[in-house]
């Protein structure tokens, strides 16, 4: 593991559960987090990279380095055989992605970008049904989201190498579209939008993309959380969990609940209904507002 930052934190324990997989060794600038590691995983620790790399218990590195680092170290894994899996972006330059490519088939090594929501598989069904032909031939693609990305903790050196929004959730939807799409894209146009005078990075994109094909494509984004599309597909997470909005909901519906039960009871016992028809009663009425809501 090439950094030991957030990213880490969410690849470490669903990639160490995997019987396929040994994690073996972690690199990070920081001794109290090469002390963590270690205690929770029992693998090598390194502060350098390519020292890291070096090791011969060590066959993939996952990369997620800040973005500036991900070509410098993506070609290092390279040149010494090990494959590398790069976290998003792929890096900052068009002219970086097209070493780091010529890095891998040079070595003969392999290059993923990461993590890939064309894994889903959601995403996967749509692009069966897609090359199926079921439903006609693919007319056109939107994507949309909109949250508060913004406005979550972030450090304002991240946000400007990565130009905000752009290339921290832009790989996600060219990912999916690609896939959906199938081909290579002919044509591209896009625009950027800094709304926010505190935080003076792009927080949104509208994107125009044609396939080879003909087929069109929209990818658009907001991130500053005046809207939640998830709200439209019942606050499911891109996971498949719920998110806090949803949990929260479901809190605050649990006690509107309660509170009808015990009105519907009150309103039994007012009426000096027998206690057992008195919960018959309140349970009706329970059942009837929980369809209200």
């Amino acid at each position: 593991m090439a950094g030991l930052g957030v990213a880490s934190t969410q690849i470490l324990p669903s990639v160490s559960k995997l019987p396929y997989v040994k994690v073996a060794a972690a690199a990070d600038v920081r001794q109290e987090a090469l002390a963590k590691f270690r205690k929770e995983y029992g693998a090598e620790v390194y502060t350098n990279f390519d020292e890291m790399c070096e090791s011969p218990n060590i066959d993939f590195v996952y990369v997620a380095t800040p973005n500036e680092l991900h070509a410098r170290h993506v070609i290092a894994a390279a040149e010494r055989g090990k494959h590398a899996i790069v976290e998003k972006p792929m890096a900052l330059t068009l002219e970086e992605c097209e070493a780091m490519n010529a890095a891998a088939e040079k070595n003969g090594t392999k290059l993923l970008c990461g993590h890939t929501h064309s894994f889903d598989p959601p995403i996967r069904k749509i692009r069966a049904i897609v090359q199926s032909g079921e439903l006609g031939s693919l007319r056109m693609i939107h994507s949309w989201n909109y949250n508060e990305f913004m406005y979550r903790p972030r450090m304002k050196h991240e946000l400007a190498t990565s130009r905000g929004v752009v290339l921290n959730q832009g790989p996600h939807q060219v990912d999916v579209a690609r896939l959906i799409g199938g081909g290579m894209v002919r044509s591209l146009r896009a625009t950027t939008g800094i709304w926010d005078s505190a935080r003076p990075h792009e927080g949104s994109y509208v994107c125009y993309l044609e396939f080879e094909n003909g087929v069109p494509a929209t990818l658009v984004y907001s991130g500053y959380g005046f809207f939640d599309t998830a709200e439209l597909f019942w606050w499911v997470g891109e996971g498949g969990q719920k998110s806090e909005k949803e949990n929260q909901r479901d809190h605050e519906l649990t006690g509107r609940r309660i509170v009808e039960r015990a009105d519907a009871l009150r309103w039994a016992e007012g009426r000096r209904v027998q206690p057992r028809l008195a919960r018959r009663a309140a349970s009706a009425v329970f059942r009837f507002h929980a369809r209200e809501l």
